[in-house]
């Protein structure tokens, strides 16, 4: 008895669906069919294929009339049908449909293989009046053999005009050629093959496949949309129809022939043919052929089927992917015994298994990292940075990888702080107290802190501690000291100078203290002599610019020849810098 879930939309199900065979509507119409993309990591979360790069395939697309179709749902595919849903090799479906244009097929279209799974693309094509039916193939990369699609969609309406939009969200399909259960699955060929069937939430009890729900009737998220919009329909004079019957006239079915397989999946097939004109196009009939699938008694166990040898090695790939019949390698076995119930394939080639180079022959853009936060400011150059990581390098044609590294100017406020800072200190705090001991050697000392410290070559901090003895004058009673010599003449005659005077010991202590000072000395007072000023040498050259364009900058320096006492003049500044080509650079191609 046949089944359907939740994932299968209504409650009924449709055996054999298929469009009208005839349209009535007037010349041909040009239509506009965008993809958008719906699988990703949010959408279908679980073991989502990050690190394999998640792509769609090559989408392969044709106008046809009733006689010709890419795939049926509950039908085994065809092998061009197989290579493009397990290996993206699209090559000879296309040629397949291509050798039809012109009869059963009007007009084709195709979309490139693209790792950006979110963006939409948009392709364009044409139907007529014998040809208004659509259809097309995606495969999603990672997978053993699964696919998006549309299968024969009718854009002629009953009422003899043509769709002005349609909306169609697609759901997967497995292609019944491959046994994987999940995205990365190795490769495991379906023995025998079986029919296209849609993937629901019961696709697989298996609790590695991407779409295991424990046994919840749960739906699965649609993996693409498609919009349908007509763009342009050709004006013409509508006539009178003859009617399909008395246009061609067709006899009755024949019997469905035997299945093609004594077991297993396989298909069968019944026609009728013309009667009447032989020469009428036979775009002007109905239908001739149809095709079943069908299923017979399992195949036989061990012991009585065919048995063959194991397979060979694969072909090796080409080293050079110059066409797409090249990006196939193939392995091949023998048979050792033929089966007593089911039948051996007649043929080496059938039972032939031909497989994509895909690491080798498949064209794959350069993949590159976000960019990194900008340098933080530096005095130590002008320029801040970011760069960005190459994540896969680009292979066969692909897109080459982008700069890695981009550098900007810092702005004002970085060169700001970056200008040259002098030291800056607080006042002097008051003297410590001195011990009023007779004859002791002690110092009193004062201090001051730093306010704000010296940056980017400016003036460094003076001293941060003073010390004096401390003075104490002991009693002359007290001490063993003779009397003081005259002041000495002053060191200097104008300026800062010094007068001196000594004393000596006596030379009977009696008991007494030594004496405690035996030199002396005081500042003269003298007229000043005229401020010492800071000097410094000539400029040197200026240095080479940063940068030949794009603007840099160039420094140059002197240096301090006499550093005045503090408090005096102000040195001038050391170091400048300067912009300098400022130009901009030119665009690389």
């Amino acid at each position: 008895m046949p089944q359907w879930f939740k994932d299968d939309g209504k409650l009924r199900l449709e055996i054999c669906q298929r469009a009208g065979t005839t349209c009535c509507a007037c010349g041909p119409a040009t239509y506009s069919m965008k993809f958008k993309g719906i699988w990703n990591k949010e959408t279908h979360p679980k073991d989502f294929p990050t690190r394999s790069f998640p792509r769609w395939g090559n989408l392969i697309g044709a106008t046809h009339s009733q006689t010709f179709y890419l795939y049926h749902y509950n039908t085994i595919v065809s092998t061009f049908m197989k290579e493009a849903a397990e290996w993206d090799f699209a090559a000879k479906l296309l040629r397949d449909i291509i050798s039809n244009k012109n009869r059963r097929v009007f007009d084709y279209f195709t979309i490139r293989s693209n790792f950006d799974i979110h963006q939409t693309e948009a392709v364009s094509f044409t139907v007529d009046q014998m040809h208004h039916l659509v259809s097309f193939v995606r495969k999603i990369s990672p997978s053993p053999d699964w696919f998006v699609g549309m299968d024969s969609l009718d854009l002629c309406k009953s009422d003899c005009n043509w769709r002005d939009s349609l909306i169609v969200n697609l759901t997967l399909l497995d292609a019944g050629t491959d046994d994987g259960i999940s995205y990365t699955s190795p490769n495991h060929p379906t023995e025998p093959q079986k029919t296209v069937q849609k993937i629901t939430a019961l696709f697989s009890n298996n609790s590695s496949s991407p779409f295991y729900v424990n046994g919840a009737h749960s739906s699965i998220p649609p993996f693409a949309q498609i919009t349908f919009e007509k763009i342009s329909t050709a004006t013409c004079t509508r006539t009178v129809e003859i009617s399909v019957r008395d246009r061609c006239t067709v006899s009755q079915w024949t019997k469905w022939s035997s299945c093609s397989a004594s077991c297993g999946a396989g298909q069968r097939r019944r026609h009728r043919h013309i009667i009447g004109n032989p020469n009428l196009n036979l775009n002007q009939c109905p239908i001739l052929i149809q095709t079943q699938s069908c299923l017979t008694a399992p195949c036989p166990t061990e012991g009585t089927a065919c048995k063959v040898t194991e397979w060979s090695q694969w072909t090796p790939c080409p080293t050079i992917c110059d066409t797409l019949a090249q990006q196939l390698k193939s392995r091949t076995r023998h048979i050792i015994k033929a089966g007593l119930k089911m039948k051996c394939p007649p043929t080496k080639e059938i039972i032939q298994h031909n497989k994509e180079c895909i690491d080798r022959c498949s064209i794959k853009d350069c993949v590159v990292s976000e960019w990194t936060e900008w340098s933080p400011c530096s005095c130590n150059t002008t320029h801040t940075t970011r760069k960005r990581a190459i994540l896969q390098q680009p292979q066969n044609n692909g897109k080459k990888c982008p700069n890695l590294e981009e550098s900007k100017a810092f702005d004002e406020a970085c060169l700001d702080k970056c200008k040259p800072v002098k030291c800056i200190v607080s006042e002097w705090g008051t003297w410590s107290s001195c011990p009023r001991i007779c004859n002791a050697n002690f110092n009193k000392t004062r201090t001051r802190t730093v306010e704000r410290p010296a940056s980017n070559g400016g003036k460094p901090c003076p001293a941060l501690k003073q010390t004096k003895r401390c003075k104490y004058k002991c009693p002359e009673e007290l001490i063993n000291c003779m009397q003081w010599s005259p002041w000495s003449e002053c060191t200097r005659t104008c300026g800062k100078g010094y007068k001196y005077r000594f004393r000596n010991q006596k030379p009977n202590a009696n008991g007494r203290p030594p004496c405690p000072v035996l030199d002396q000395r005081k500042l003269c007072k003298l007229p000043e002599c005229g401020k010492v000023k800071c000097q410094v040498n000539e400029w040197t050259t200026w240095s080479t610019c940063s940068k030949t364009c794009g603007r840099g900058f160039r420094t140059r320096k002197r240096d301090i020849v006499v550093m005045p006492p503090e408090g005096e003049s102000r040195c001038p500044i050391v170091v400048e810098v300067e912009p300098c080509n400022s130009q901009n650079c030119p665009i690389v191609k």
